[in-house]
């Protein structure tokens, strides 16, 4: 089985906020905060059309889907909630796929890997890797802040996402995030869509840098599977 390596030595590599705008990077802390304290967030009316303002913050309590998608409920503090949202008529859980990055599909060799990655991400590493055989009904998630791209797929608003750290402490008092893209990339468990990042060089040398490393340390699936058959979704 490929394994995850451990979520220290992710958290020692990521957490610096490139690339996801000026109001994202000062109001996600606040949102996550707000989610840790059982504040009140303010949700966002998603068309049917998953499109959104670039910008666009949706904050709430995420699912993984799979290795590059998540399902969002907005102003849910908890698991509890996320799953008590359709009793208490909130709307259904919106489904953002993560910008810049390409995990495999479930059924696709790596694709199950990729998917504990996330689950891993969303929860601090806090799954033992004992529970990854049985990842296909695991539903596990935590608190997400996601920043709309302005862009869709398959109706689905196109987002980079964060996560606050397991210690929720970074450099001084700030707190330290984790964007699950470049999460994702130096875990080895997907690659970039480098297409979709070149007007976005912050993050595009964030995400260049995480995914070289992986492929340096031979992690995930630069260690499962040969490079030229998941290289066609670098360009």
């Amino acid at each position: 089985m490929t394994r995850l390596p451990t979520i220290a030595l992710a958290l020692a590599l990521l957490g610096s906020a490139v690339g996801i705008g000026r109001a994202a990077a000062e109001e996600a802390p606040a949102c996550l905060s707000g989610l840790a304290h059982g504040a009140e967030i303010r949700a966002v009316d998603v068309p049917s059309s998953g499109r959104l303002p670039a910008g666009t913050l949706l904050c709430g309590w995420a699912v993984a889907t799979d290795g590059d998608t998540l399902e969002l409920v907005q102003d849910a503090h908890a698991e509890a909630d996320f799953y008590a949202a359709p009793a208490r008529g909130a709307e259904r859980p919106v489904t953002i796929r993560l910008f810049g990055v390409s995990a495999p599909e479930h059924d696709a060799p790596g694709g199950l890997f990729a998917r504990a990655a996330l689950d891993d991400l969303l929860t601090g590493g806090a799954l033992p890797d004992a529970a990854l055989p049985a990842r296909d009904n695991f539903r596990a998630g935590g608190p997400v802040a996601c920043v709309a791209t302005g862009g869709t797929t398959y109706k689905r608003p196109v987002a980079v996402c964060r996560v606050d750290s397991p210690s929720g402490a970074g450099a001084g008092d700030a707190p330290a995030f984790r964007d699950l893209g470049e999460g994702l990339l130096r875990l080895g468990a997907a690659v970039t869509f480098r297409r979709y990042l070149r007007d976005r060089p912050a993050l595009a040398a964030a995400y260049l840098r995480a995914e070289a490393a992986a492929r340096r340390d031979g992690l995930g699936l630069w260690s499962a599977i040969p490079a030229d058959s998941i290289v066609g979704t670098l360009d």
